[in-house]
């Protein structure tokens, strides 16, 4: 079977790998490690959604305290399911964001497979699936595999509609546009964009003359609207100004502007010199493709740098946004390698798979993804959580209002059902001292080390529990 994956009609022995590859890489060993930052946010979001029954995600909150933030209730309808079923843990908040992965490797194999072939496809998904970003990302409680899935789709029926005449396609482009905003808001849009661009490149009108095509649209805005409208009405300004925060965190909060370009040059490797080398003969052998591998290009070329140019002139910027373009950066990497290794006897192909191999067992042997790829934020922290867990839910626990905040806030609410009172710090260290019984004091050792320096402070308290970088103290009688 192996050695019937490098060839371009293998289309059964090629699904069957990247099937059993993409399962094995992305699901195995999925609880081993703690949440990253975000994700234990999110998921102690989903947790207090479900508790409270509030199955629309109507009344959203943080630590029993209504709080909008700017995200749609996609994510948190997903993640509450999964604790529903298989209760709030670290696996099973990783496991929809992770199936959502690996349908995108999927469906890449599928769409590419009828675009370029299916060696072509192969090689696409391949890449998308050992792409560092997007394997980090599939294993996080976050939105971003979720969103990439339904950006992909929408973009998908739309070629679909052009490309193949079939209008109802149309419609599943509005639809997956309309989970898109239910999963990231605003974002969802880039995909008209992405179309707009495309069919000014191409030159081509047919389809704006097309009914369904405006049906599209309209159910985009029928699945997305309605949520929106309830929580305006419900909840008035300060859902607008909370909710739609990021539109203006986009356009004042600055960033350095060549922050996603750092990000692909340290981390798109070994796919980097594919990817450059694939842009530029694109671009070079242009005029020599036929109309119809004009249009493809186009399209590829529309799905990569519309949205990578929308991200790179807001002033705000964060790594996860680049997720969905990992995949149109899969495709063009794929059929920059497929083309060379049809000339080569699939040289790149037989060394990047073989090494794509002998990680996976290596994986499966090992617990290199859990200790390396995955979040460590809590690694530490989480050492704390059974002695947390057995204080009297009387009791209180304090926290400083510094850097480390929401990593103990979130932390502690999501692992060990306890709120802890945040206070500044001066406020902080006189309670310690006019502390009544049960009252619990948590400290980062490297954020407040000051405080730990102090020698007067040090003999007038008690270490009940201490970690490398934390600490849980008590004031002695």
């Amino acid at each position: 079977m192996f050695t019937s994956i490098f060839s371009l009609h293998e289309k059964k022995y090629q699904l069957i790998f990247i099937t059993i590859i993409s399962f094995l890489v992305l699901f195995h060993r999925l609880g081993e490690s703690t949440l990253g930052y975000d994700d234990v946010y999110y998921a102690q979001r989903a947790k207090e959604m479900l508790y409270r029954k509030d199955w629309f995600y109507t009344n959203p909150t943080i630590g029993g305290q209504l709080s909008f933030d700017n995200k749609p209730p996609m994510l948190f309808w997903v993640l509450s399911l999964a604790g529903k079923l298989f209760n709030f843990n670290n696996w099973s908040m990783r496991l929809f964001p992770s199936i959502f992965g690996f349908l995108c490797v999927l469906v890449m194999f599928y769409f590419v497979s009828n675009l370029y072939g299916y060696y072509t496809g192969f090689i696409s998904s391949f890449v998308l699936l050992f792409t560092q970003q997007f394997l980090y990302y599939s294993r996080s409680a976050t939105m971003e595999t979720m969103f990439s899935l339904f950006f992909f789709l929408a973009l998908i029926s739309f070629w679909n509609g052009y490309y193949y005449n079939k209008e109802k396609s149309f419609y599943l482009t509005g639809l997956f546009i309309g989970l898109a905003m239910l999963t990231r808001q605003l974002s969802g849009l880039l995909v008209y964009a992405v179309i707009i661009v495309f069919l000014v490149l191409v030159k081509d009108k047919k389809v704006l003359k097309q009914k369904s095509f405006y049906l599209g649209i309209l159910l985009s805005f029928m699945i997305s609207f309605p949520w929106h409208l309830y929580m305006v009405v419900k909840h008035g300004d300060r859902f607008v100004t909370e909710y739609f925060s990021i539109v203006s965190r986009g356009i004042t909060k600055s960033t350095n502007w060549y922050e996603y370009i750092r990000k692909i040059l340290e981390n798109y490797w070994p796919w980097l010199p594919f990817l450059v080398l694939g842009i530029y003969k694109s671009i070079k052998n242009m005029k020599t493709l036929s109309a119809e591998e004009q249009n493809k290009l186009m399209f590829i070329f529309s799905f990569t740098f519309v949205p990578l140019f929308v991200l790179h002139i807001l002033k705000f910027k964060a790594v996860q946004y680049l997720v969905p373009v990992y995949i149109p950066f899969a495709i063009i990497v794929g059929k920059t390698i497929s083309d060379i290794d049809v000339k080569k006897n699939f040289l790149w192909s037989k060394i990047f798979v073989s090494l794509g191999v002998i990680l996976t067992v290596l994986w499966l042997w090992f617990p290199i993804i859990p200790n390396t790829l995955d979040s460590t934020e809590f690694k530490d922290s989480i050492k704390l959580i059974p002695y947390v867990k057995n204080i009297p839910q009387e009791c209180k626990i304090y926290i400083i209002d510094d850097g480390e905040k929401w990593h103990y806030f979130n932390g502690l609410l999501f692992y060990a059902d306890k709120k802890p009172i945040v206070l500044p710090k001066q406020e902080f260290i006189k309670k310690i001292f006019d502390s009544q019984p049960c009252e619990y004091f948590v400290l980062n050792k490297k954020v407040e080390n000051d405080i730990l320096l102090d020698k007067n402070f040090v003999n007038k308290i008690n270490v009940v529990i201490e970690t490398k970088n934390s600490l849980i103290i008590t004031p002695k009688n």
